[in-house]
């Protein structure tokens, strides 16, 4: 399957060990109680990254496919700049 840009919320911190069992996205602690983390995933990647988060009793709060470059012929930058602006809102 081809991968897509995934943002996955989860409240509070993530913990070292899960930066290493995620290592294939990008982590962010964002002001507040929560971590956004991104990356391009295909299903079976999105499926492993959310049972760690489970592993990990991590509470995830909001899984969003955020790139439909290929639909609507934005770029991913534009998407990605849009995405931080709705973030930064919560």
């Amino acid at each position: 399957m081809k991968p897509h840009r995934y943002l996955i919320l989860i409240s509070g911190a993530l913990p070292d060990t899960g930066r290493e069992w995620l290592s294939d996205l990008v982590v962010e602690r964002q002001a507040g109680t929560y971590t956004a983390l991104r990356g391009d995933l295909d299903q079976s990647g999105l499926l492993g990254a959310l049972a760690r988060l489970r592993e990990m009793a991590l509470e995830v709060f909001e899984v969003r496919r955020v790139c439909k470059c290929v639909s609507t012929r934005q770029s991913c930058r534009a998407v990605e700049a849009r995405l931080d602006r709705e973030v930064l809102m919560w």
